[in-house]
């Protein structure tokens, strides 16, 4: 009997604990334009000739394709999308779109810092060779 006490009252705390925080603390709702500007900055960052930029002391991203003409800003959360017909800034409520955004372009400039210090490393290496190969 005491068993079936001692299980009960933690799981109906845990049930009134989830009920509580969905009413006092909500998720914002992701809004359509939300949603429209996290498909537009990921189908841009996913097209090859496009360049990220990440200025850290402004706390400023910039996502570029000078083929497509188009640029977005993000300032915070602030976000500018430019191209020739339109301009548009908004700002982001929806902390899981503007995380995901953020998170992807962050795993971008990672990996092509990281490519640019291989290909500096084999640079290296094949010029090193060349000196020893040159010295025989």
């Amino acid at each position: 009997m005491g068993d079936k006490i001692v299980g009960y009252i933690p799981r109906m705390l845990y049930k009134l604990y989830l009920i509580l925080k969905d009413r006092f603390d909500p998720k914002p709702v992701i809004t359509d334009e939300e949603k429209t500007w996290f498909d537009v900055c990921m189908k841009l960052m996913d097209i090859p000739n496009t360049e990220l930029f990440d200025y850290r002391e402004q706390n400023q991203k910039f996502i570029v394709n000078d083929r497509k003409r188009t640029y977005i800003v993000i300032e915070g959360r602030y976000v500018s999308l430019i191209n020739p017909a339109h301009s548009f800034t908004t700002y982001i409520d929806g902390y899981d779109v503007y995380d995901k955004v953020i998170e992807r372009f962050n795993g971008i400039v990672r990996k092509n810092r990281l490519d640019l210090v291989d290909s500096l490393n084999q640079e290296h290496k094949t010029s090193l060779d060349k000196i020893i190969n040159s010295l025989n």
